[in-house]
C-alpha cells in the first residue's frame, strides 16, 4: 500500500505556534489567497 501523507512543507515552519499567532496567520494566509482568487470565508 503506497503512503500517502498532507504536504509538510507547506505548514512545518508553523509548528508549534501561540494561538493568538495562528489567528493572525489565518488572516494573513486567507488575505493571500483571496488575492489569488480563491474563494475564502472567514468568521
Amino acid at each position: 500500500m503506497r503512503s500517502m501523507r498532507l504536504l509538510p512543507d507547506l505548514y512545518e515552519a508553523f509548528n508549534p505556534m501561540r494561538y493568538e499567532d495562528a489567528v493572525d496567520k489565518e488572516i494573513e494566509i486567507g488575505i493571500d489567497l483571496r488575492s489569488a482568487g480563491f474563494g475564502v470565508w472567514q468568521a
